[in-house]
C-alpha cells in the first residue's frame, strides 16, 4: 500500500508592512497555493513589526491578523503553519495568533520551529549562538520607538543603492547550515530522527537541495525590493505539525 503524500508550500520573509516590502507581487500566488494544497508554512518574518510603515504597532498587529484570518477562513482545507521570526516575534502578536489558533482548526503557530512529516521548518535567526539569538517572544515597542525617521531613511537608502544585496551574502550556505545544526543540537539534542529536509529563511538568499551530513537544506529568499523570493512547493508524508 502506498503511503499518503501531501502537497504544500513554504515561504518566508515577506516583511509585510515594511517600506522595502514587495509582498503584494506574491500574495496572489500564495493564495493560489493555499487554495490547491494541503498545507502552507509561513516560515518567519511574514510581518515586519520592526520596520512597519503603519501608524502604530497595534495597527500592524490588527492588519496582520486580518490578513491571516482571511487566509485561514477562505482556504479551510489548507493547514496553515506560522513560524515566528526575528521581525514578528512580538508578544502582542503571539497572543492574537494563539486566539486565532483556538478558533480555526486549520491554523497553528510556533515560536521556534515545526516538524511536518520528514521536514523541519524554522526561520533561521534562532541559529545564532545563545547570547546573540532573539528572545522567543518580546515586546518590541521600545525597540520600534528607537527606530525613528533617521534610521528608517538610512535603511531605505541602503535598499535603494542595493547594498542590502551584498550584506545578505556575507556568510556562506555552509556557515548558516552549521549554525542551524548547532541550534538543533542545543534545543532538541540532535536533528530529529527521520528528518531529510530543513527549510529556513532569514538570510534572504534563496537556494534548494544543498546537502550536508545527509540532510537537504533549502532557503526561500525574501520579498524585498531587489531580492528574490521563492514560494517553494514540496510533498510530505504528513500535513500536521509538531514542535517536538
Amino acid at each position: 500500500m502506498t503511503a499518503a503524500r501531501y502537497r504544500g508550500f513554504v515561504v518566508s520573509d515577506l516583511h509585510m508592512f515594511a517600506r522595502r516590502c514587495v509582498a503584494d507581487i506574491y500574495i496572489p500566488d500564495i493564495r493560489r497555493a493555499a487554495a490547491g494544497s494541503s498545507f502552507l508554512v509561513l516560515n518567519g518574518d511574514i510581518v515586519d513589526f520592526r520596520w512597519t510603515t503603519l501608524p502604530t504597532v497595534e495597527a500592524t498587529v490588527d492588519a496582520a491578523i486580518d490578513w491571516l484570518a482571511d487566509l485561514v477562513t477562505n482556504f479551510p482545507k489548507c493547514r496553515i503553519h506560522y513560524v515566528l521570526g526575528n521581525h514578528d516575534a512580538l508578544e502582542a502578536f503571539a497572543e492574537r495568533l494563539e486566539s486565532l489558533a483556538l478558533h480555526a482548526a486549520n491554523f497553528a503557530f510556533y515560536t521556534s520551529h515545526v516538524r511536518i512529516g520528514n521536514a523541519l521548518f524554522l526561520h533561521g535567526d534562532m541559529a545564532f549562538p545563545p547570547r546573540q539569538a532573539r528572545t522567543i517572544l518580546r515586546p518590541l515597542h521600545r525597540q520600534i520607538r528607537r527606530r525613528r525617521m533617521p534610521s528608517r531613511k538610512l535603511y531605505h537608502g541602503i535598499v535603494v543603492i542595493g547594498a542590502h544585496k551584498s550584506a545578505s551574502l556575507l556568510h556562506s550556505r555552509r556557515f548558516w547550515i552549521r549554525r542551524i545544526l548547532s541550534f538543533l543540537n542545543r534545543t532538541l539534542g540532535a536533528v530529529p530522527e527521520g528528518i531529510t529536509d530543513v527549510y529556513f529563511g532569514h538570510t534572504h538568499v534563496p537556494f534548494a537541495d544543498y546537502e550536508h551530513n545527509g540532510i537537504r537544506f533549502h532557503n526561500t529568499g525574501a520579498a524585498i525590493k531587489g531580492l528574490q523570493m521563492d514560494l517553494r512547493e514540496l510533498e510530505l508524508s504528513s500535513c500536521k505539525g509538531t514542535s517536538e
